[in-house]
């Protein structure tokens, strides 16, 4: 046997002391810079967690229970949202998240992350729908498209009969003219059957400030051309550029126009406005119907007013309504009236994201407030399962700084409303699904089983994200929880985090970058 020194040993303790500092180094490398291009973070809802914030109780959460029969930990969501942070460390471009829980209680949950810091804008992503999930309705589904068509069965007791279409493409074809159809993340686009509304002389301009992303249908009649002009500005009070993409849509859901805007060249966050800029157009030789025109911008931009030559104009989704204080520092000229807007829907929610915009709103006499900043308030404003005209509630806004969502269209005089589609509605924890006749959803996929636990998984895009400390913010939304005891109960949170690997041909302007910004 060969017989080894202490001279040996020591060399061998001493070449460990070296490699140890140097294999610590690696090691802490690999989970700061994540050369391979991801890194993965697992969070047992009750245990600590050095990159996760825990669901704190008393803010929608219970303290953390145990199942001993199991031998697992949960804790039990009460109220909506429920919040909590991760931090990356560093920028990455994606986030795949998968959610563990229980839930055979509420209708609709989904998962959201907030955008841009201390804002009510957030990024929704669904983890499980009930209705979609467990109606025992006849059930079609395009796998491909990711669309899905629940068609409700025909009842003998109440002779009440439902068509029933052989595909989702039939149904698209030729939609039912007398039945509720309630929508979940569906593009509502493709689906076209509106009465054409009356015409009027008098053209459409609004001079109230709007920020951000705004989305506006109108409608055409034969040989009338699109016309536009709308003006706006930058504010820049956020780093980096801002984009400004102009797009239109036919009937057919085919781009007939598109316009990009370059930034102003302000990249900082200084709060100094540019100039005043404006974009004209005219469209011709355009089919007969629904058009939709898409104002794609950042929250940094400022729109101050449209003017269009069609008669009829809505806005879809909602509206940020900025002719608020919080904004006069950067735009002195701003108009800050109030705003009286209408709306044809079943619900409406509205939020604020700073002191300027708690305030008292009316909706149709009756009162709203608004008391502190990012919480968002739900009011219902229709009981009848398809909307009509005849359903407009006006809403009276005096301070402004508010954005408003609903379910259904939004103008800034009853005259202009009219409404791209109707009979369809938006699919909610609180929809009446007695009254619905079909549903048609997309960009959801049921939750898997996963032992105890049902497992779903929600995918983010980080590049659309601003960050204070590479910190991300997300919350857990159920629209009905609260109003009865809940069984909604997160086990484990994991998500994977990706971004570009580091390679040969990157590293040396990504080491020159970082040290740039440290």
């Amino acid at each position: 046997m060969q017989h080894i020194s202490r001279g040996h040993i020591e060399l061998w303790v001493k070449r460990a002391g070296y490699g140890l500092p140097v294999a610590l180094v690696v090691y802490l490398s690999i989970l700061y810079f994540a050369p391979f291009g991801s890194r993965e973070f697992s969070f047992e809802l009750g245990k600590e967690s050095p990159v996760f914030t825990e669901l704190e109780p008393g803010q929608n959460v219970a303290l953390p229970e145990e199942d001993l029969e199991r031998g697992v930990t949960y804790q039990r969501v009460i109220g909506s949202p429920a919040e909590f942070t991760l931090n990356t460390g560093r920028p990455f471009q994606k986030a795949k998240m998968n959610v563990e829980f229980e839930n055979t209680r509420e209708n609709i949950v989904e998962m959201e992350l907030q955008r841009i810091p201390n804002s009510a804008l957030y990024i929704s992503k669904p983890l499980q729908n009930r209705w979609v999930d467990e109606l025992d309705w006849d059930r079609k589904s395009d796998g491909q498209a990711g669309v899905t068509l629940l068609q409700r069965p025909s009842d003998p007791l109440t002779n009440k009969t439902v068509h029933q279409y052989a595909s989702i493409s039939d149904f698209l074809a030729n939609p039912p003219r007398d039945a509720a159809v309630a929508a979940y993340r569906y593009n509502l686009k493709p689906y076209e059957r509106v009465t054409p509304p009356p015409r009027r002389e008098e053209r459409i301009r609004i001079d109230k400030p709007l920020r951000g992303k705004h989305t506006m249908q109108t409608y055409l009649s034969p040989d009338e051309p699109l016309v536009f002009a709308v003006q706006f500005q930058d504010m820049n009070r956020s780093f980096g550029p801002d984009r400004f993409h102009f797009n239109v849509y036919n009937a057919n859901d085919e781009k007939v126009f598109e316009q990009t805007i370059q930034d102003d060249g302000d990249e900082s966050a200084g709060g100094v406005a540019s100039a005043r800029q404006s974009i004209d157009f005219r469209v011709a030789d355009l089919l007969e119907g629904v058009h939709t025109v898409e104002l794609d911008v950042s929250s940094d931009f400022l729109i101050q007013s449209i003017e269009t030559e069609q008669d009829v104009l809505v806005f879809q989704n909602g509206l940020f309504l900025a002719g608020s204080e919080e904004y006069a520092s950067t735009i002195p000229d701003l108009n800050r009236d109030p705003s009286t807007i209408f709306i044809v829907g079943k619900s409406a929610s509205f939020s604020t994201s700073h002191p300027f915009g708690l305030q008292e709103i009316t909706l149709d006499g009756r009162t709203l407030s608004l008391t502190e900043p990012g919480v968002k308030i739900t009011e219902k404003l229709s009981l009848n399962a398809v909307p009509t005209p005849e359903d407009t509630i006006e809403i009276g806004v005096p301070k402004n700084d508010v954005q408003l969502s609903t379910d259904g269209v939004i103008a800034f005089s009853k005259e202009q409303i009219f409404l791209p589609y109707p009979g369809l509605i938006t699919l909610t924890s609180t929809t009446n699904i007695n009254t619905v006749d079909y549903i048609i959803a997309s960009d959801y996929s049921s939750p898997e089983k996963n032992g105890f636990w049902k497992s779903a998984k929600a995918e983010f895009d980080l590049t659309q994200v601003q960050t204070v400390d590479n910190t991300l913010h997300f919350r857990f939304v159920a629209q009905g929880i609260g109003s009865h005891p809940s069984d909604f109960k997160i086990h484990k949170i994991t998500v994977v985090l990706e971004k570009e690997p580091l390679t040969l041909e990157n590293f040396l302007p990504r080491l020159k970058r970082f040290f740039r910004l440290s």
